[in-house]
């Protein structure tokens, strides 16, 4: 959902997050068997590109697009902790 509301590709957001495909339908597919650090850098790169996660009653997690606009998250990449781009 959140990979839609950017209209990202898995090449787009594998590209902006420094992951592979293969990491990137690991992580929609199974997001349990896949390594914390891959995890964390999707949602990172994600949050980068614009994506806020609220979490709700009963642990949901929604994802909604922030409003506000943000430079092209490769421009910002050298933010997300853990990037080697």
């Amino acid at each position: 959902a959140a990979r839609a509301l950017l209209n990202w590709s898995m090449s787009d957001l594998a590209l902006e997050s420094g992951l592979s495909i293969s990491t990137i339908k690991r992580i929609e597919l199974e997001p349990q068997d896949v390594a914390r650090r891959s995890y964390r850098l999707v949602v990172d790169t994600l949050r980068v590109g614009g994506i806020r996660f609220v979490t709700l009653d009963g642990g949901t997690i929604a994802v909604a697009k922030a409003k506000r606009t943000t430079p092209p998250v490769s421009a910002l990449q050298a933010r997300i902790p853990g990037h080697a781009g």
